[in-house]
């Protein structure tokens, strides 16, 4: 079983080549890259690195990270009721 790195990679490769010859190939990889990914914390620098670093499509993994904005179900702040400790409140949909 591939880890996700290199299963990323083989959907990244599918959604750019296979657009135009299999359309449907490219949407179906489109939507498993995005539920792969929607739950990463992309948006931290190292985690981030950690994926790309061991893929082959890097660059178009990187903008597509990019344009993805997680939608977290916490909202996680730092002001709590004596100024420092850590709030959480849950997200309603």
């Amino acid at each position: 079983m591939p880890s996700l790195g290199p299963y990323l990679d083989a959907l990244a490769y599918h959604m750019r080549w296979y657009r135009d010859s299999r359309p449907g190939l490219a949407v179906e990889s489109g939507l498993q890259v995005h539920n792969l990914t929607q739950y990463l914390y992309s948006e931290l620098g190292k985690l981030r690195d950690a994926l790309v670093m061991v893929m082959e499509e890097d660059v178009f993994m990187e903008a597509y990270l990019d344009r993805y904005v997680r939608k977290p179900f916490f909202v996680y702040g730092t002001n709590g009721p004596d100024g420092d400790s850590l709030q959480v409140a849950r997200m309603e949909n």
